[in-house]
């Protein structure tokens, strides 16, 4: 009896002791890899956690092992591979914070993004296994991180990379410059400098041609004499678009005159716009509507 008490003394000097400065040579700080791959954190399961706008996450119940408190930053790129068939894999955004009590199950929701659009989509309540990090997929959400670029836009680069999903599908019309640098960053460093399977038809794909995104509305405004008239563009929620090219003409047979305005659309949010001539007294002298 005194033997067995004897051990358990000792098992419990180790864990107040060994595991405890492994912990605190860290600052009780590291991350969720870290933490597993040293095996002072157990993650007994991985749920899939779905919403209606589609999004996806990850219920981690976890326990520290430790006899210290520890401060964990979740990775990027961790890849969960279901235990059922069919469901996609599901990628761990990456940059969350939260702290595991010591020798105390918790459980943690993290953010999510499928790995696949290939068969049926990620169920409420499925179960996940962590495979590994993604060298590849790490690259990307640490681009996304930093530059905060939204949920969207991430799923879809993610896919990109993933599963070769066309890269023009990598676009936010509300963000125009945002995609445009994440198409080339994923083209110019993800593609040269991946070395992961997963990319092969990333790397084999060839984006189409950029479409023209120049529009150019007539407005006859059927006046002759000389005004002093204002071009007016504004959408169904009265947002004001200013940027525009106008070039007024005189018909010489009629003397009447009309206005050609040239905007870009590919700056302009979807959805319907009302392009107006109106004077000084904001008669309206000619209008249409286009649709982006």
């Amino acid at each position: 009896m005194r033997q067995v008490l004897k051990s358990r003394f000792v098992l419990l000097l180790i864990c107040c002791f060994g595991l405890q400065y492994a912990a605190q040579a860290q600052g009780n700080q590291m991350t969720l890899k870290q933490a597993l791959d040293k095996n002072l954190v157990i993650l007994k399961s991985a749920i899939a956690l779905t919403s209606k706008s589609g999004t996806a996450g990850i219920e981690l119940s976890l326990v520290n092992i430790t006899c210290a408190n520890i401060a964990i930053e979740v990775d990027p790129a961790l890849v969960f591979r279901p235990k059922a068939s069919g469901a996609p894999e599901m990628v761990l955004a990456g940059k969350e914070h939260f702290e595991l009590a010591s020798e105390k199950p918790q459980k943690v929701v993290v953010n999510s993004y499928r790995m696949s659009d290939d068969g049926r989509g990620i169920e409420q309540g499925e179960k996940y296994s962590y495979y590994k990090q993604d060298a590849s997929l790490k690259k990307v959400l640490s681009y996304v991180n930093e530059k905060h670029i939204n949920s969207k836009l991430a799923q879809e680069a993610v896919l990109t990379v993933a599963d070769g999903a066309p890269l023009a599908s990598v676009y936010d019309a509300k963000q125009p410059k945002g995609s445009k640098q994440l198409q080339k960053f994923l083209v110019s460093d993800i593609k040269a400098s991946s070395s992961d399977g997963a990319t092969g038809k990333f790397a084999a794909y060839k984006p189409p041609p950029p479409l023209d995104t120049k529009m150019v509305i007539n407005l006859d405004m059927n006046y002759k004499s000389a005004r002093n008239l204002n071009i007016r563009i504004v959408n169904a929620e009265g947002f004001v678009y200013p940027d525009m090219i106008q070039r007024e003409y005189i018909n010489g047979a009629t003397g009447s005159r009309s206005v050609d305005v040239e905007v870009d659309t590919a700056h302009m949010p979807h959805g319907t716009y009302y392009v107006s001539v109106r004077d000084d007294d904001n008669k309206v002298w000619s209008q249409k509507t286009i649709t982006v």
